[in-house]
């Protein structure tokens, strides 16, 4: 979910393949720029200089739709570390967290856990992934401060809030009271495959009480455009080196 020179892209998937000597990399490198990228065929894009870069166009153009299919979704495997996090954070702002769906105090722990050990999945895979751009929200020691976002990126000097967004008991979101942010990550525990899934994302500036009807798009295409602000690349200069097929 980066640029990635249309050579070193025809290279890496040749070396899935085959082994490298037996074919011509030149040759088959400019096939591949010209029969597949500018010829925008499975999705893809060229980018021409200063970019000579191949790409899926939904990257730059992601599509919104009520849902994402799950082959889109991000995997985060278990993290001890994270479920722990996660849990403690619930011990501590328990008392301070309102029962919205007066479900008892029991049920009400169980939930606060389980959105929590998501949320701390979710903040450290992105860490992982941006580590310089990271930071963690500014109430993240003060249990009593609520925060209407769960952790920001910085990129370049600008801030972009993040809120992570779950399901509740009926399956549903409880976006009951939600703050604006920049945009929310809808994720998700699946226990059955021991793993936090990243479903997709939504602007969160304008939050409607009606979660079923936010119009999602990819995860794929946040990734590849915190990498294009990691780089200092523009989307609408890369949008306009884009070839038309």
């Amino acid at each position: 979910m980066r640029l990635v020179h249309y050579r070193d892209l025809t290279e890496i998937a040749v070396r899935n393949i085959m082994p490298v000597g037996d074919v011509d990399m030149a040759k088959t490198a400019e096939d591949v720029r010209e029969r597949l990228l500018l010829a925008g065929m499975h999705g893809t894009s060229y980018l021409a200089k200063p970019h000579f870069c191949g790409m899926l166009t939904e990257w730059l153009y992601p599509g919104d739709s009520i849902a994402v299919m799950p082959d889109q979704h991000i995997k985060i495997n278990h993290s001890l570390k994270a479920s722990i996090a996660g849990g403690t954070q619930a011990a501590a702002r328990l008392e301070y967290m309102k029962d919205k769906g007066r479900v008892g105090r029991l049920v009400h722990a169980g939930m606060a856990a389980k959105g929590l050990i998501v949320e701390e999945h979710v903040k450290s895979w992105f860490k992982l992934m941006w580590p310089g751009n990271y930071n963690d929200p500014p109430n993240s020691n003060s249990f009593r401060s609520p925060c209407a976002y769960d952790f920001s990126m910085m990129f370049g000097g600008t801030e972009l809030t993040i809120d992570v967004a779950g399901y509740g008991l009926s399956g549903s979101m409880n976006v009951e009271n939600k703050m604006p942010v920049d945009l929310r990550v809808i994720a998700s525990l699946d226990e059955s495959r021991n793993a936090v899934f990243a479903e997709s994302w939504v602007h969160g500036s304008k939050p409607t009480q009606n979660a079923a009807q936010w119009r999602r798009m990819p995860m794929a295409s946040l990734c590849f455009w915190f990498n294009c602000l990691r780089d200092g690349v523009s989307i609408n200069d890369l949008r306009l080196s884009q070839h038309r097929a």
